[in-house]
């Protein structure tokens, strides 16, 4: 289903620049982020728990950036 959101920069982000950044939705979150880790991508950011679902950030062998989401509300 299309989604969409907008977020704070946390603080731990420090001086990272403001980016738009793309996410896809997957059924299993750490399958999709063990896989991309086996296909090469750098896990940037690991499985991390919110209210309304997961996410993790990896980044291909170039460097691209990609989001993973998984909703917490799969219904």
């Amino acid at each position: 289903r299309p989604a969409g959101g907008l977020l704070r920069m946390p603080a731990e982000a420090g001086n990272a620049p403001t980016a738009w950044m793309a996410y896809v939705t997957v059924a299993d979150l750490p399958a999709a982020v063990a896989k991309a880790k086996a296909l090469g991508a750098h896990v940037f950011k690991d499985v991390t728990d919110l209210p309304m679902g997961r996410f993790a950030i990896i980044t291909d062998t170039a460097g691209a950036a990609l989001g993973l989401w998984e909703f917490a509300n799969k219904g």
